[in-house]
């Protein structure tokens, strides 16, 4: 007599919130979960409170990350933004992670004097875009074993908006 063991499956979720002050939820951002070895992957979107699920996921070792082609908020970066970059390109200011990725808003890897001018070009309505995506997000390794994971929050911020001061109504 042979008994197989039965395949588990598991449930992923956890919510998407902009990183301001009030941690704001983000809705309509498409979050994918995508084996680290091999696999297909898999997405889903952020409801009005900036919740998602995964279910029937295998265990795993996963990476967590997300996107969004929501508008830009309007009005949301400031001089304030470019001299949060100044100062961190000259060794004055410390940055989160996540906002140091939103800093680099030529995209070319590092954050410096150019794009603190990048800022204030858009700020002052010189450009009407950065070269880098409109979004940025944390991105997150997670390991599904045993249990169902719940509350995967990840962060996500518009690009250029270094100090966190947008609002998201």
């Amino acid at each position: 007599v042979t008994t197989e063991n039965p395949v588990a499956y598991y449930t992923v979720n956890g919510t998407i919130v902009y990183d301001n002050i009030s941690a704001s939820p983000l809705s309509n951002v498409t979050v994918t979960l995508t084996p680290v070895n091999s696999g297909n992957s898999f997405t889903s979107t952020t409801d009005v409170n900036g919740n998602f699920i995964f279910n029937n996921i295998l265990p795993g070792t996963y990476n967590l990350t997300a996107t969004s082609s929501a508008p830009f908020p309007t009005n949301y970066i400031n001089a304030t933004d470019a001299l949060l970059v100044a100062r961190y390109f000259a060794g004055l200011q410390l940055l989160n992670p996540l906002r140091l990725a939103a800093a680099n808003v030529d995209n070319l890897g590092g954050v410096n004097a150019t794009d603190a001018l990048v800022i204030i070009r858009r700020f002052a309505n010189l450009i009407s875009t950065f070269t880098k995506p409109d979004w940025t997000f944390e991105t997150k390794q997670i390991s599904v074993t045993n249990s169902n994971l719940t509350s995967q929050s990840l962060k996500g911020i518009a690009t250029g908006d270094v100090d966190g001061s947008v609002v998201i109504n």
